[in-house]
């Protein structure tokens, strides 16, 4: 694979032969690297492409040491008093051996003080706020099952996956990205589309 990168400064991650790639910052470290646990999450509030990188042999989802990052966490609010919003959530990346998973979770628990506030939603926290699974769930898990299931198959690996859900006026959902099996590789970058904010 060739790729062209020309006329790169410290400002610019990298510029091709059509335009601009403007970089908010001249680091390279991940952005979201500080939403690891779910009563951090890092609030989405408008529609478009959010990256992430998650790393680490994440066997079954869990890290096995301090340094890998198998999970990143998100919010989405609906702020209305009246009106629903219908939200897509698409979860991408390269490789087709690579297992991750996408999660919504009801986010109340975020309002309560600490350490009260901790919703139920990832490995160590349990799963009792998860209502929605872009995973290999089955009927009968527990909670409902993403808009992508398949009764063949269960709700299908991906590259991508996604859930389509009604997010509730006046409520807090969160979003929970988790590498469940990285299929050897070191680290994949993600590529989180929301869409259906108001």
């Amino acid at each position: 694979m060739n790729i062209r990168i020309s006329r790169m400064g410290a400002g610019q991650a990298a510029v091709n032969a059509v335009g601009a790639l403007t970089n908010l910052t001249t680091s390279f470290l991940d952005p979201y690297d500080r939403n690891d646990q779910p009563n951090v999450p890092t609030a989405i509030t408008a529609d478009g492409n959010y990256y992430i990188t998650l790393s680490g042999a994440c066997s079954n989802g869990v890290p096995e040491s301090g340094a890998e990052d198998c999970d990143d966490y998100f919010t989405i609010t609906n702020s209305s008093s009246t009106v629903d919003d219908t939200v897509t959530v698409t979860a991408a990346w390269f490789s087709g051996s690579t297992d991750g998973d996408l999660l919504i979770c009801d986010g109340a628990r975020l309002a309560n003080p600490p350490p009260n506030n901790v919703p139920r939603c990832g490995n160590f926290a349990g799963g009792a706020d998860i209502f929605d699974c872009a995973c290999n769930a089955q009927p009968g898990d527990g909670f409902a099952l993403a808009s992508s299931y398949d009764p063949a198959t269960g709700n299908g690996e991906g590259p991508p996956e996604f859930i389509t859900f009604v997010l509730p006026a006046n409520s807090k959902y969160v979003i929970w990205v988790n590498m469940f099996d990285p299929g050897g590789a070191a680290a994949t970058l993600v590529q989180l589309t929301v869409s259906g904010l108001k």
